[in-house]
């Protein structure tokens, strides 16, 4: 796919904070209990494995512009809070690497995970260029929880 799109175009994925950042150093190391869990899921859930080969793919061989979104645990935001009049937009935080446990590490409502996604897709080139290459995570404020 990403040998088809014209050059001038960007690709922008949607992964999980579970999905390590392929150069292996951006993303803190994760404990024991944690590696256990990712083995765990890789082996029951084969979307995990091409999540991870997709960022591995994108990491080493495409040149064009490309971030990879990684969200917590996904959650649903009520429909007055997506499309009501009070409507705040960009309510998430945006982080560098996930939280060091795949536990607790926060959630994510998917309306606003679309709205990043959807921000990254429209932004002019030289703002986007805080995101390319890179595998930025998103997160509910800390004091938000949905």
């Amino acid at each position: 796919m990403t040998a088809a799109m014209p050059s001038d175009s960007r690709y922008i994925l949607m992964g999980s904070d579970g999905i390590a950042h392929p150069d292996g150093v951006t993303d803190p190391k994760r404990k024991g209990f944690d590696k256990f869990i990712l083995r765990l899921m890789r082996w029951l859930l084969p979307p995990l494995v091409d999540n991870e080969l997709s960022a591995k793919h994108l990491y080493e061989s495409v040149k064009k512009d490309w971030c990879i979104v990684r969200p917590g645990d996904l959650t649903d935001k009520d429909e007055a809070e997506i499309y009501g009049e009070n409507v705040v937009t960009d309510d998430y935080e945006i982080k560098d690497h996930p939280a060091s446990s795949l536990f607790g590490g926060g959630s994510t409502a998917r309306s606003d995970v679309a709205r990043f996604m959807v921000k990254l897709a429209t932004m002019d080139t030289k703002e986007f260029q805080t995101y390319n290459h890179k595998m930025p995570v998103i997160y509910n404020p800390a004091e938000k929880k949905v």
